[in-house]
């Protein structure tokens, strides 16, 4: 690995009853780099995510990521990781805020760290004022906007986002964009 590779993949393969999604893959990507992986449906994008955050074992090949070897060191990984998934993922009945706090005793942040964090993306994400409202009753674009703020949370040394801006407005997705810059 690369001094400056956060993620190295190399020869990467994985199959699903005898059929390859994923045919011997390699790719780096550097510390601060944005990457993305663009492919029709069915080209391996999901399945090579799912490999690098920890929830599919490695067949073959070997990965990295934040110096970490997926199949040896699986914790340490997802200690470093973040992650936002493609299908929503929000426990309908807690409030955001509830979201928020909940994610972060995940993780173990300490509480005053926790709450300022917590303002912080909210405010980044422009979900202040919804802070007591139930996830339920959000649109589309606020349940995107949470699931991002709790990725970003933990500050994750690699944040894997699975289609981060689908259902947002063009100016929230430049404003995502900018701040995850």
């Amino acid at each position: 690995m690369g001094e400056d590779d956060i993620i190295e993949v190399r020869d990467l393969e994985h199959a699903f009853n005898g059929v390859k999604a994923v045919r011997g893959i390699s790719f780096s990507v550097r510390r601060g780099e944005i990457f993305s992986f663009l492919g029709p449906n069915g080209a391996g994008k999901s399945t090579t995510i799912n490999i690098l955050t920890t929830l599919l074992p490695i067949q073959r090949g070997t990965v990295r990521v934040a110096g970490y070897d997926v199949a040896r060191e699986p914790e340490r990984v997802r200690e470093s990781i973040g992650i936002v998934f493609q299908d929503e993922v929000l426990d309908r009945d807690l409030t955001v805020w509830e979201t928020m706090e909940f994610h972060g005793r995940l993780y173990s942040i300490p509480r005053d760290e926790r709450r300022r964090r917590i303002d912080d993306m909210l405010t980044v994400v422009e979900l202040e004022a919804k802070r007591n409202e139930r996830t339920k009753n959000l649109s589309g674009g606020m349940k995107r906007r949470l699931e991002i703020a709790r990725g970003l949370m933990t500050r994750p040394e690699v944040l894997f986002l699975d289609e981060p801006t689908q259902g947002l407005d063009p100016q929230t997705r430049m404003r995502m964009w900018d701040y995850i810059r």
